[in-house]
């Protein structure tokens, strides 16, 4: 296993939105490690954004400012990103072997391509991937 993670987006959005693992979350953000993901993970964390205003749990200012702030997270280099189109073959097996969401796949063909940890919070993720790809571990 290599210092570099993948870490998809059930994580990043925990550095934006107040939730019970956001301390966790800014603790391995800010651990130096090198953190990769694919493309998608901009807008899965974008939506997960809006999601969050209609559902009511933020203002549309609160929103607003927190979609910035997201923007700024990515744009600044944070978090290296990958094409998703480089991974589809891979993660197109590994969603028909599990059952599982292909967007969710992407981020474990990356993690296997570069031999590192994927690091999520995403039960059904944790539930179909870990048994199979133990790289895949909670936050």
């Amino acid at each position: 296993m290599t210092t570099a993670i993948v870490v998809d987006a059930s994580v990043i959005t925990k550095l934006f939105l107040q939730e019970a693992d956001s301390p966790a979350a800014r603790e391995l953000v800010g651990s130096g490690r090198t953190l990769l993901g694919p493309e998608h993970v901009t807008i899965e964390v974008a939506s997960a954004m809006v999601r969050r205003y209609r559902s009511g749990g933020l203002t549309r200012g609160e929103a607003e400012q927190a979609l910035a702030a997201v923007r700024q997270f990515f744009l600044r280099g944070a978090f290296a990103l990958t094409t998703d189109a480089g991974l589809l073959v891979r993660a197109e097996e590994i969603a028909l072997d599990l059952r599982h969401a292909l967007k969710d796949c992407l981020y474990i063909a990356l993690a296997e391509r570069e031999q590192c940890e994927l690091i999520t919070t995403d039960v059904s993720l944790l539930t179909r991937g870990a048994p199979r790809f133990p790289f895949v571990k909670p936050l």
